[in-house]
């Protein structure tokens, strides 16, 4: 090898390491591009900025969350194609273009038919991003050689997303105190910008096939069907209505909570303090399980008293009209509730083979995600009636289902 080739060697051999170096950054960039991403200000105030705001009802706004709904379901699939045809990076910086032109279109003018194109340019934002955060990140790890990290660095990205959700619950209430509701969703622009431009800077790692492509809605449909008619699959039919009934119960109390903690006359200042409360709860929850269920003796128990509880804090908050059993009925509720899935579904994977796996996940939630289009709009009926009573009722459901849930301790294998 004579001086010029050794040179030119040396030459790609750096830029290769150069390379490398700029998709190694790819994770702390997309830790960034997650956390901003999430500082939701609104969600403090979610439901005053649809009711006060807007000037539109609960029923219009549960009426929205259907039409949310309806367009993810439709909208999975072909933006699916997007990030497999033009890359995981075009999808991801398109996503956040969207998004942002989503949050300027629903904070412009209170019209119910400029929501319904809010709702849908966040569908089609969100779904733009979804699976396409985690290729991106797998084929990075992949690309230099790291893949062997992916379940920590997954859990990282997880957590800097939940830290996003939690400063913007606290940053919210300040906004909507100082500015208004409105301008809470108005100023979540600013994150999306800087998400929408690390994104830019990103570098496409080359294509690894991690095994978990997205499948076509009829193919998901018609495989888990014949999954669930076999008698043999029973334990796994029973964990996922037991995981169903109770999620789809305690995902209204999102909904639900800001209206009825308003009418009993609490600040707005506080909103922030009670949503940070209610995330806080969750991830306590999801951290301590383990002991918790050492300290019960038994997983069945830890299963039952958090239905259990989660229809107890729809109760209180519905059954009472002072502030603070009311505050702990919401925390209570959310904490259990929204937690609970995912420590169902952990049982729920133990029994399903590693092939068929992410059909049958796949089909729990779009299954969950059909039940709530059709209850949105009838639980926003009777919302409008009397809201206390709907509290009350998912309260006693949750609770019964608590008592006669036929999941077993045996079911509930680590």
């Amino acid at each position: 090898m004579n001086i010029e080739e050794e040179y030119q060697k040396n030459i790609e051999t750096e830029n290769q390491g150069n390379l490398k170096m700029d998709i190694g950054k790819n994770i702390q960039k997309i830790y960034v591009v997650n956390f901003t991403s999430s500082l939701h200000f609104i969600s403090p105030v979610l439901v005053l900025f649809f009711t006060e705001w807007g000037g539109i009802t609960l029923q219009q706004t549960l009426i929205l969350q259907s039409w949310f709904m309806g367009w993810m379901f439709i909208l999975e699939i072909p933006t699916g194609t997007i990030a497999d045809y033009f890359g995981r990076k075009i999808s991801l910086v398109i996503s956040q273009g969207i998004i942002i032109f989503a949050i300027l279109v629903y904070s412009s003018v209170p019209v119910f038919s400029m929501f319904l194109l809010g709702e849908f340019l966040f569908a089609l934002g969100i779904t733009l991003s979804s699976g396409a955060n985690e290729a991106f990140i797998y084929d990075t790890l992949k690309e230099i050689g790291q893949e062997s990290e992916s379940e920590k660095i997954f859990g990282r990205f997880r957590s800097s997303g939940l830290i996003g959700i939690l400063a913007g619950s606290l940053l919210g209430s300040l906004i909507a105190v100082t500015f208004g509701v409105r301008e809470c969703f108005l100023f979540m622009v600013f994150p999306t910008i800087i998400s929408f431009i690390i994104t830019f800077t990103l570098k496409e790692p080359l294509r690894h096939d991690n095994g978990e492509q997205k499948q076509n809605m009829l193919q998901i449909l018609k495989e888990s069907s014949k999954y669930f008619v076999k008698k043999e699959n029973r334990v796994v039919q029973i964990l996922c209505l037991d995981s169903i009934i109770i999620s789809v119960i305690s995902y209204f109390i999102i909904w639900l909570w800001q209206t009825k903690v308003a009418s009993i006359g609490v600040n707005i200042g506080f909103f922030g303090i009670i949503n940070f409360g209610m995330l806080l709860g969750q991830i306590i929850l999801l951290n301590t399980t383990v002991y918790l269920k050492k300290l019960l003796r038994s997983k069945k128990a830890v299963i039952s008293i958090t239905a259990m509880l989660t229809g107890l804090g729809f109760l209180f908050t519905g059954l009472f009209s002072a502030m603070a059993p009311v505050i702990i009925g919401v925390i209570v509720a959310a904490t259990f509730g929204l937690s609970r899935s995912t420590l169902v579904l952990n049982y729920i994977n133990k029994h399903i083979p590693s092939e068929q796996r992410a059909t049958i996940i796949s089909a729990v939630a779009m299954f969950r995600q059909f039940i709530l289009m059709i209850l949105n709009s009838i639980i926003g009926i009777f919302v409008d009636m009397s809201l206390s009573t709907v509290l009350v009722i998912l309260g006693i459901i949750a609770v019964i289902w608590s008592l006669i849930s036929p999941v077993k301790e045996k079911y509930l294998i680590n």
